[in-house]
């Protein structure tokens, strides 16, 4: 192994390194505008924060394409691809790795709006279930977390039927790029704020309503 990639899906810009494997000197990197916003004028939906998953696949791959050009080094002897992404955030998927919603951003509002006609919101709701839990998800809910946006969707009937698992936009291009099955990595199973941290987050799944949509596994060493 020559070189390794680093992969950064942000929410503003989409970035990529080429790195020497054996030094850690920085070769070449690439970038482009994550233009994937998806735009809502409706008033009924205030605070809505979304992404389309499949232009940001498509970015992701322009931006590979620019650094394979710019460093001008064989892609055959790229041994490893590192992705991080923006920590809190959603997309469904079903069981053939189809996104079924779009990813819902850190940056959605939504689980802030008020519950019917009450003056609780659905984060109120979400912490307080969470004492009631002696707060064992290691975190306190906030708007834009997954564990958030999932209740969200429970209360208002929006979870589709065909719904496999809720997944990061990193742990989305995993199952892309490998072709192999969607895991969520557990630093960000972590931050969905509904992982019970006193678990062996290793392996264990995080159910909801009886259905399992979030299963975590530790990445080996190395995947082809």
């Amino acid at each position: 192994m020559s070189y390794c990639i680093g992969l950064d899906i942000g929410t503003s810009t989409i970035c990529a390194v080429l790195v020497n494997a054996q030094t850690g000197e920085l070769v070449c990197s690439a970038n482009e505008r994550n233009d994937a916003a998806v735009i809502y004028n409706s008033e009924n939906k205030p605070g809505w924060a979304e992404q389309s998953p499949g232009r940001i696949v498509s970015i992701v791959f322009t931006v590979l394409r620019k650094l394979k050009d710019k460093c001008r080094v064989d892609f055959n002897e790229v041994g490893a691809v590192g992705i991080t992404n923006q920590m809190h955030g959603m997309l469904l998927v079903d069981k053939d790795k189809n996104p079924i919603s779009n990813l819902i951003t850190w940056e959605d509002r939504r689980c802030l709006s008020n519950i019917n006609s009450s003056d609780n919101t659905y984060i109120d709701e979400i912490r307080a279930i969470q004492r009631k839990k002696e707060n064992r998800n290691g975190c306190v809910v906030s708007g834009g977390y997954m564990g958030a946006t999932l209740y969200w969707f429970c209360k208002n009937e929006f979870l589709p039927d065909e719904t496999h698992k809720a997944v990061s936009i990193g742990d989305y291009l995993f199952g892309i790029l490998t072709g192999g099955e969607i895991f969520t990595d557990p630093t960000y199973a972590a931050s969905s704020g509904v992982l019970d941290r006193k678990s062996d987050v290793y392996g264990k799944s995080v159910y909801l309503g009886g259905r399992r949509i979030v299963k975590t596994r530790h990445p080996p060493d190395l995947l082809s």
